[in-house]
């Protein structure tokens, strides 16, 4: 998945499944609905590894939000929105 030039909302809601998100840049937002695994960024940072040049957020074995090219310490709050 990959968003456009400007600001980006990408939601991720029921099952994740296997997504990719290639453009992340730090103005665009995060949104992982419906997973209790997910209610705030302390559990973002729970379920999130550094795999390589890339973030891995992971649900479980089936269910993994990539963001290509993102340094897990790079990540912030503010990147992800919360229900």
């Amino acid at each position: 998945m990959s968003g456009a030039e400007e600001v980006d909302r990408l939601v991720f809601a029921g099952a994740l499944d296997k997504d990719e998100v290639t453009d992340v840049q730090g103005k665009d937002a995060i949104q992982l609905d419906g997973a209790a695994q997910f209610p705030d960024f302390a559990g973002v940072l729970a379920r999130s590894a550094q795999v390589g040049a890339d973030v891995a957020i992971t649900l479980d074995g089936a269910n993994i939000v990539t963001l290509s090219g993102v340094g897990l310490r790079s990540l912030q709050a503010n990147d992800f929105l919360f229900a």
